[in-house]
């Protein structure tokens, strides 16, 4: 009787160099990816602000009231208010209020970021500064060297762009 020995699978050999292949490859991949998560975390940090600040502009002329989105640079956060009574205050009773922290390694650049944004009905931005340049928002990741992402809000037209 003559039978042919097919056996399926791989010898410990072959398991072995696809295992040192693949641990290679790792090693490679691994560094590159630590590289790259700074700067994802900026770019959605950014876009995320962006987005915040187009929306409080969108309420208040929607609603006919001001809006605002107050920086915090030194914890990293900030809060959109709105002022949908019309008496001139933000108050914490007024609907829509949003807080947001920047994620970690995400900072705000204190000197190029100012203190505030506010939106009157008309869409039109102000800063509480006589400045008559946009209003200019400056993040930062902590890489090495660190990367700035930079908003700035026309006074004007309110219009939100990304540099």
């Amino acid at each position: 009787m003559n039978r042919k020995k097919n056996r399926g699978g791989f010898t410990l050999l072959e398991m072995m160099v696809t295992l040192a292949v693949v641990g290679i490859m790792a090693a490679i991949a691994v560094p590159s990816m630590a590289k790259i998560i700074p700067r994802i975390k900026l770019r959605s940090a950014a876009s995320q602000l962006a987005s915040d600040l187009q929306v409080a502009r969108y309420r208040g002329i929607s609603g006919n009231f001001r809006t605002q989105i107050v920086f915090d640079t030194g914890a990293s956060t900030y809060t959109r208010n709105l002022d949908t009574n019309r008496n001139g205050a933000f108050e914490a009773g007024e609907a829509d209020i949003v807080n947001r922290t920047m994620p970690s390694g995400v900072n705000f650049v204190p000197g190029t970021t100012a203190p505030n944004v506010t939106f009157d009905p008309t869409g039109s931005a102000d800063d509480g500064t006589a400045g008559v340049g946009d209003i200019l928002v400056t993040l930062a990741n902590t890489a090495s060297p660190p990367e700035t992402r930079q908003l700035s809000v026309n006074r004007a037209m309110g219009l939100v762009k990304s540099n």
